[in-house]
């Protein structure tokens, strides 16, 4: 245990550090220093500054010490850097060290024969269930582990234990969360308040009998499932906490043995989607063949869905468990692992998840992944043409808009537009001459009649969208159109000259 923890639980305790060797030294034990005559380097000794021997070992010491006298400043200045000397006020009582001491070191030994027990329970080989039952014998409070689908994995099988909560079991019959369940650990905001944390998080509900531990079970960095803990046979103490902790890492070890969260291999259609993305097949008639073959009806209203994570790229085990989870979201879809992205084909009916209050940008959110989306196809053939059109949506996506999770192709047709002119003209020539004058007035007198007509152009006939977008009035968004036109006589009321001003905006944006 690391001396800055022992350290933490004198918080009642008026302490000051006098000599600093390591903080974070590693303590194995602790003893008495009144009799002490052999010192080791990673025990913790305690007592009174009057008990510190005249004669010191030359090795690290760890001392906490209360001030019934005071310290010798040669004592100090010798020993400042060579041991950890902690000092307590002289109201302190040794058996208070004590106490504190035997509790924390006893908490410790707890943990670390907790862990064992669910050690030996992941290598017996015996189950999901099995380590359940023994997590359920050293916190003595019953368990439910569920995937992130809300099905449940185990549950600890005491009838008394979940002391009569008939919606539990309900859930066990089920073999799925209720939607109550589920609904009111929304509103409570508990599965957030778990990913915030990082940590088991513990609530109770004001009118409950008891509270819940609910931790969260990750593979790779993704979310798979959570564990709930019922405090209805005892109060949970810190050593709780930590056993709860550990045991999320022994059942992500345990979902990763099984074949349902093992990579899988010999799928089939990702050979498919990889040679329509390499442009291995061209012959229609072979394309509609091995799709027969494999079941799938992909022919019209499709779209390319292209998948990365912050770090841009995924290895096979993160990406397989995205992949089963996103599949169970959009169930007609297919995928493959192309070039460090997961490359869907999706079918139309599938889009309506991409709303913002849909499950795809709640998964994309809680597992800090983005997606892009190409414009819609309707032959299998043109796979290749709209991946590209994604990998386009990402590029200008995360330059322009690096916060959101889904990025549009369509959104961003304009900046793809001007790339491709750009390789061919100075793109400055395509600049509607307005615009130009516009941009150059608000840097020589600090205003902001660019971003005015920018958002006129995009919300038009909307000015208190506009208004809003600005945070000024109404009045001050007619007075700055009015200005526009008169100043530098821009054609609002011409649809051809609005588009021209808009396409330049959108290319400035590349600059």
């Amino acid at each position: 245990m690391q001396l800055t923890k022992i350290m933490t639980s004198f918080h009642n305790c008026s302490r000051k550090w006098i000599c600093q060797f390591d903080r974070n030294l590693d303590i194995y034990s602790f003893a008495f220093l009144s009799g002490t005559t052999a010192f080791e380097s990673n025990i913790l000794y305690f007592g009174k500054v009057s008990d510190i021997p005249d004669t010191l070992p030359d090795i690290h010491l760890t001392l906490v010490c209360i001030a019934d006298i005071p310290l010798s400043d040669s004592f100090v200045s010798k020993n400042l850097s060579s041991m950890n000397l902690i000092i307590l006020d002289d109201s302190t009582e040794q058996m208070d060290i004590l106490r504190i001491l035997t509790q924390l070191f006893g908490d410790a030994a707890r943990v670390s024969s907790g862990r064992a027990h669910l050690i030996d329970a992941l290598h017996s080989n015996r189950g999901l269930q099995s380590i359940i039952d023994t997590a359920y014998l050293i916190l003595e409070n019953p368990i439910i582990v569920v995937d992130s689908s809300y099905k449940l994995l185990a549950m600890y099988n005491d009838d008394t234990a979940f002391c009569g909560r008939q919606d539990l079991e309900e859930q066990r019959t089920l073999g799925y969360m209720l939607k109550s369940n589920i609904d009111a650990m929304n509103r409570a905001h508990i599965y957030e308040q778990a990913r915030a944390k990082g940590y088991p998080y513990y609530n109770k509900d004001k009118d409950a009998a008891y509270g819940w531990i609910t931790a969260l079970v990750y593979i790779h960095g993704i979310e798979v499932g959570q564990i709930g803990v019922m405090d209805s046979r005892h109060s949970f103490t810190d050593v709780d906490f930590e056993i709860v902790d550990f045991l999320c890492k022994i059942v992500s070890l345990e979902l990763q043995k099984s074949d349902f969260y093992r990579t899988n291999q010999g799928l089939m259609h990702s050979y498919l989607l990889s040679d329509l993305l390499d442009n291995e097949v061209h012959d229609g008639a072979a394309i509609e063949q091995r799709m027969a073959n494999l079941g799938w009806d992909m022919n019209n209203n499709l779209y390319i869905m292209l998948l990365t994570d912050s770090a841009r790229n995924f290895f096979d085990g993160k990406a397989q468990i995205i992949t089963r989870q996103l599949h169970d979201i959009m169930p007609n879809s297919r995928w493959v692992i192309y070039h460090g992205h997961i490359v869907f084909l999706i079918r139309a009916e599938n889009i309506s998840l991409f709303s913002e209050n849909g499950m795809l940008i709640h998964y994309l959110s809680i597992n800090k992944l983005q997606a892009a989306i190409s414009n819609r196809f309707d032959n299998i053939i043109d796979m290749k043409q709209y991946y590209k059109q994604a990998l386009k949506a990402f590029e200008f996506g995360r330059k322009l808009s690096p916060e959101k999770q889904i990025y549009f192709y369509s959104d961003y047709i304009f900046y793809h537009m001007g790339e491709i002119a750009a390789e061919q003209l100075d793109i400055h020539s395509f600049y509607h001459p307005g615009v130009i004058a516009v941009s150059e007035y608000d840097k020589t007198h600090g205003t902001n009649f660019l971003e005015t007509l920018r958002l006129y152009l995009t919300y038009i006939d909307n000015p208190g969208k506009i208004a809003e977008e600005l945070y000024i009035h109404k009045n001050t968004v007619f007075y700055r159109i009015n200005k526009l036109k008169e100043k530098f006589k821009l054609q609002l009321d011409n649809g051809d000259e609005c588009f021209k001003m808009h396409m330049t905006i959108k290319l400035m944006e590349l600059d």
